[in-house]
């Protein structure tokens, strides 16, 4: 009783990753944890056909992947992929729907400079299968790098080295792929001439965006639609233009306390949609390209890290960050329950 009272008062949410077809969310915890929950169990209303509120549904089951947290977690039809302090593993769908003394099904261990760096997280992954041949896995990580592996052979194919501190974040689609980080930049690359970005942004010079109380750091981006680009950290979150650079309009949290952890659309290749969150704000907010807000979602995290949504068989946005609660969206416009991240 005293360790889950301990647990919940300490438990964080890093990142998540959907499956509907699988029937399984998965998130990543600050104490090395995946934890599974079972979408149907999610989507199940209670009597009277309500589901908002909170839930007493947990996860049904929880995997020990490593003695540092899950920062990050991707997808693929096969595998679901997770990123923690020096390692990438690959676990598959099936065998985390039994929950039964699973095991990657194989692992990457990331080379690095260990007098200057010591281990690297991998703070975000994202898995791309749209350039040719190649299904490729980019990982940004603590050491200012960017790397690229190819899932079929495990093998190291690319880094990008243009951050001049850790990376927070990584996009990809086709050949161009999108980083952010602690320098202030957001870096956009073709694959196939990884030597040095193809665009440089920095929202920290624009003044419509400056906060210097939360510094220059850029901790989140993400991109659709080849044409726009959404992003934010100490600089207010916003939207630019990709080929131009141009800043088009700023977002959601408008007060100047919060930072950005969290800007993205919520269609992988549909602009139309955007959900941003804070580091201390409480909220999630969903707008549209031009900025109006047409959703403001309480969150049980003051501190929210990580907003997913699929759409696979059913609209679903999940919710975590500084909460021992994982908040859950049927649709867009408001919070239908919460469930707990701690296990029986």
């Amino acid at each position: 009783m005293v360790s889950s009272v301990v647990e919940s008062l300490y438990t964080t949410i890093y990142s998540q990753a959907h499956s509907q077809s699988h029937g399984i969310i998965l998130a990543g915890r600050n104490d090395g944890k995946l934890l599974v929950y079972n979408v149907s169990g999610l989507l199940e209303r209670e009597e009277g056909g309500g589901v908002r509120g909170e839930r007493p549904l947990g996860p049904q089951g929880s995997v020990k992947i490593s003695p540092h947290p899950v920062y990050s977690l991707a997808h693929t039809a096969d595998f679901a992929v997770a990123g923690s302090s020096g390692t990438i593993s690959g676990f598959r769908w099936s065998e985390l729907k039994e929950c039964n003394n699973t095991k990657p099904v194989w692992s990457i261990s990331l080379d690095s400079d260990q007098s200057s760096f010591g281990t690297p997280e991998v703070n975000s992954l994202c898995y791309n299968n749209s350039t040719g041949n190649s299904q490729l896995l980019w990982a940004a990580c603590g050491d200012w790098k960017t790397r690229a592996y190819d899932l079929e052979t495990g093998k190291l194919v690319t880094s990008l080295d243009g951050h001049k501190d850790y990376v927070h974040q990584v996009t990809a689609s086709g050949n161009d792929v999108i980083t952010c980080g602690e320098d202030g930049a957001v870096l956009v690359w073709d694959s196939r001439t990884p030597g040095e970005p193809r665009t440089s942004i920095l929202p920290h010079e624009h003044q419509q965006l400056q906060r210097p109380q939360h510094g220059k750091f850029i901790s989140s981006v993400d991109y659709a639609g080849g044409e726009w680009l959404v992003c934010g950290g100490g600089p207010r979150a916003a939207v630019f233009h990709l080929r131009s650079a141009g800043l088009i309009t700023t977002l959601p949290p408008s007060d100047l306390d919060t930072p950005v952890t969290v800007a993205m659309f919520t269609k992988r290749d549909d602009a139309s949609s955007i959900a941003t969150a804070g580091a201390d704000g409480g909220f999630v907010y969903v707008c549209n390209l031009s900025g109006q807000l047409t959703a403001k979602l309480p969150t049980s995290a003051r501190c929210v890290y990580t907003v997913v949504a699929s759409y696979d068989k059913h609209t679903l946005m999940s919710i975590g960050g500084y909460s021992s609660k994982i908040d859950m969206c049927l649709n867009l416009s408001y919070r239908d329950h919460s469930v707990t991240t701690i296990c029986d």
